[in-house]
Order: structure tokens, then sequence, then C-alpha cells
């Protein structure tokens, strides 16, 4: 197996709702759209890790390999190399590592979302992948793809069993929830309520209107789902 084949925690995440808005938004919404698409594109990067050692102690620096294509995203750290160019000890736990910085990724790409009218939808499971210079290939990219497609049905992300087996993993409460029907969810919500306001002395009128910015997109989308016949 070449070297740059190796076990990833990978995430396949989708816009819900960008098909509908593509053919039917007006020119401001096209320019929304447009914008979320750009940003999204300087997300794209390759897979990198350091480690600063200094008189305040040691400091990871770590960042996924992400490739986006339109309104898809996959996002992937490895984890063998992570360990090894982090210098993690035996003692360290790559998951925590990870999962943290997922979750406040999720939570980032949400609130981007949700400001033009979009829900968020994936599936994260750790497996072989081959993720390089825009290349996405491996058993692990498949997997997420058919658990966001097939799986999720919600606007949630959902972890795989090759997760959930492992407890390192799944038992960080702070970050997986088990949902009502069994699976395994990545809690990118708490980032998304909490961080989308700026900490300050203005912080509860950026949250009240945060949050009435917020309704109102949703309210306008649910009237016009509804109206099409579109509730699924």
């Amino acid at each position: 197996m070449p070297a740059s084949y190796e076990e990833h925690f990978t995430a396949f995440v989708d816009f819900l709702g960008f098909r509908e808005a593509a053919q039917q938004s007006d020119e401001t919404q096209r320019a929304e759209l447009l914008q979320l698409l750009r940003s999204l594109s300087l997300l794209q990067g390759e897979f990198s890790a350091t480690k600063n050692v200094d008189e305040n102690g040691t400091t990871h620096y770590i960042k996924p390999a992400i490739s986006t294509f339109s309104d898809h995203i996959v996002i992937s750290f490895p984890l063998s190399t992570l360990s090894l160019e982090a210098g993690l000890t035996e003692d360290d736990d790559p998951s925590f590592f990870v999962v943290y910085q997922f979750q406040q990724l999720l939570g980032n790409l949400a609130a981007a979302a949700l400001k033009i009218g979009f829900l968020i939808r994936g599936g994260v499971t750790i497996g072989n992948l081959y993720h390089s210079q825009g290349v996405v290939f491996g058993p692990a990219m498949v997997e997420a793809y058919e658990l966001e497609s097939r799986t999720a049905v919600y606007p949630r992300i959902v972890a795989s069993h090759a997760i959930m087996s492992r407890p390192k993993w799944i038992n960080n409460s702070l970050v997986f929830f088990k949902d009502d029907d069994g699976l395994y969810c990545v809690d990118y919500y708490r980032p998304l309520l909490f961080r989308m306001p700026q900490p300050g002395a203005t912080y509860n009128a950026e949250l009240k209107s945060w949050f009435l910015d917020s309704t109102s997109i949703i309210h306008k989308n649910m009237n016009y789902l509804r109206s099409a016949g579109k509730l699924n």
C-alpha cells in the first residue's frame, strides 16, 4: 500500500437546497451563492501539522486536507501522518486533536450556509483514503458519501460504525451525540450558536440580531418549500 494511502478521518458534507437555489434564485441570491462558493474554494488545501514548543508549553497546529466541488466538501485528517508530523507521543490521542477542530470547522460552515438559507448534511468515517493535490480516492470517501446521501436524511452529520466502535472517538460527549434513531452524529450546533455573535459588550444585541435574521430565513424557506410541495 502506498505511504500516502492511509487511514483518514474523513467527512463528506453537502449543502441542502443548493440545486433549487441555483435554478430559481434571483440576482441577489445568485450573488450570495457565488460568494459562498468562492469562500468554499478558499478552504481548499493540503493537510499540514506542526508542533511548537516554547516557554508557554507545547502547541500543535493541524490543518485538514480539504477539497471542494460546487457545494460538496471533503475534509480529511490522515491519522498516522498527523501523529508523525505533529510530534504526538504514545500518550497523545489523535482523536482529541481531530474531533474538536472538525466540530469547529463544521460550525463555521453551517453558519455561512445558514446566512443565505442553506442547511448542511454529511457523513463521517475512518478508513483508507488518498487525499492530495485535489485528488480524493478510497473506501473512506465512498462510505462518507453514502452516509450523507442514504443515511443522514436530516441536516446532520452522521458517524459511521468505524467511528462508533472506537470508544476514544465516540465517547466525547461534547462532540458526538446519539440521535433519536440510535445514530451517532457530530454536534455542530453548539459552535454554530455560540460562535456566530462575537463576544463583547454588544454580545446580546448581536445574538438577538443573528437569531432574528436566521429565523426569518428559515420561515421564508419553509413557506417556499411548503407551497412548492417539497417539504422533504
